[in-house]
């Protein structure tokens, strides 16, 4: 990695170990694999940030409102070959004029999809060419706060990338004793294969460290999983060594002006994020609207 040959004698330093964590591979990926030409790129999007303290999920409830959505419909194949398209679905099909496939990269990369014909040599490569990060949450609760009142609390573990931060959700919901504490890239994937009650271990040294040794045990936690969930294989995408910029744009471009591509592995300006994810709908459904 660039850092470790140009800083030797930072890297285990315990401060820059929490900074490159919290600060860059949250942000992007895997140290090891990120492209130290175009980690930064990207731009920032206006505005303040907020926090949905009524639950993520009411943005997508209120996009969803009047459409017909069908759930647990897990898309095999999809085939474009001819006028209409076919699209199977547990065993099921139906056909289409157009189609917009919004499933993660990581979806994509797993080839969980099978399509009819191959997409295209340029749409192949950037789907193997571009990064897919890991970061999984960890919320968990207790019965009384014994922690500051303060909506980010930090520690700098000697271990890179595991619980080094903790976002207050009793700060904006009073009623809600709880914590919640992020693992990323391949730390994160590690967590996928440790039990709830190593992973209540592992994060109460951190905050016995912090609080000291007399603080309880919390009586709930809830987790993701994001590299195993056969709906994702992975959080989000970044840059990783061999991507190109233009690898965005050749995962965003449709094919035949029938299958088009959403999703933030497909917005080069704001990949990554979740509003990159909802303009890139925003755009998809432009052209289709061209087209009609």
């Amino acid at each position: 990695m660039v850092f470790n040959n140009l800083y030797p004698a930072k890297v285990n330093d315990r401060l820059w170990k929490f900074l490159l964590s919290t600060y860059v591979t949250f942000d992007t990926g895997d140290l090891n694999n990120l492209s130290s030409l175009l980690y930064n790129e990207g731009e920032e999007f206006d505005g303040d940030e907020y926090i949905a303290t009524n639950g993520y999920d009411t943005i997508p409830n209120f996009l969803a409102n009047g459409l017909d959505i069908q759930l647990n419909q897990r898309v095999t194949q999809i085939d474009y070959s001819n006028s209409k398209i076919k699209v199977t679905h547990n065993g099921k099909s139906c056909e289409a004029d157009y189609v917009l496939v919004s499933v993660p990269l990581g979806v994509l990369k797993n080839n969980s999809i099978q399509f009819t014909p191959s997409l295209p040599t340029t749409k192949q490569n950037a789907i193997q060419k571009v990064g897919m990060n890991c970061v999984n949450k960890f919320l968990l609760t207790w019965n009384s706060v014994f922690w500051d009142n303060e909506q980010y609390i930090y520690y700098t573990p000697e271990v890179k990338d595991k619980f080094n931060f903790f976002v207050n959700v009793n700060k904006n919901n009073p009623t809600v004793n709880a914590l919640m504490t992020f693992a990323y890239a391949d730390y994160a994937r590690q967590t996928e294969t440790i039990t709830d009650t190593q992973i209540i271990d592992e994060i109460m040294l951190h905050l016995k460290d912090i609080y000291g040794n007399s603080i309880p045990n919390p009586t709930n936690i809830l987790r993701t999983k994001w590299q195993t969930n056969e709906n994702s294989f992975g959080a989000y995408s970044y840059t990783a060594v061999g991507t190109e910029m233009q690898h965005f744009n050749d995962l965003a471009n449709e094919v035949n002006n029938k299958l088009f591509f959403a999703g933030e592995h497909t917005n080069i300006d704001y990949f990554s994020t979740a509003h990159g994810a909802y303009l890139s709908g925003i755009r998809e459904a432009d052209k289709i609207i061209a087209l009609l």
